[in-house]
């Protein structure tokens, strides 16, 4: 049994693994994705794809070390990081170019958007984790 710090630490623990390891996954391919674009001339859209996947995987694996929680939090954390950072990347590269905040895009758009895909984002952890952790009690 442990006590409830050591269920704060590997909590925490999983937490920064999973959320740590999901930005780097996401930085690679924001990256990729947009070098790809841009040298096969396809669209950067096509890559929400290969993020869904992210987020289904990453959902998974953070409950199946930690829990629903875990996998809530991670999520949340890397999409951020994505809706930041990762827009950051493809913006510099140049396929996922929005116009600037005076432009047609404006600020409050940019903003909604990032609303909307971080809690996207976090529900298709959370939704890949609760039916992982259904068919896991399943097979139990």
């Amino acid at each position: 049994m442990h006590t409830e710090a050591e269920k704060h630490h590997l909590w925490s623990a999983t937490l920064l693994r999973f959320a740590g390891g999901g930005c780097v996954v996401v930085a690679i391919v924001d990256t990729c994705g947009s070098l790809l674009s841009l040298a096969l001339k396809i669209p950067y859209g096509w890559f929400a794809i290969v993020s869904l996947m992210i987020y289904c995987a990453l959902g998974v694996l953070a409950a199946r070390r930690g829990s629903i929680a875990s996998a809530a939090a991670a999520g949340a954390i890397v999409s951020v990081f994505d809706a930041t950072v990762g827009w950051w990347i493809s913006w510099r590269i140049g396929p996922g170019r929005a116009d600037g905040p005076d432009g047609p895009a404006g600020i409050h758009a940019l903003l909604l958007t990032g609303i909307f895909v971080v809690s996207f984002e976090t529900t298709l952890a959370v939704i890949a984790a609760l039916i992982s952790e259904r068919l896991r009690g399943r097979r139990s």
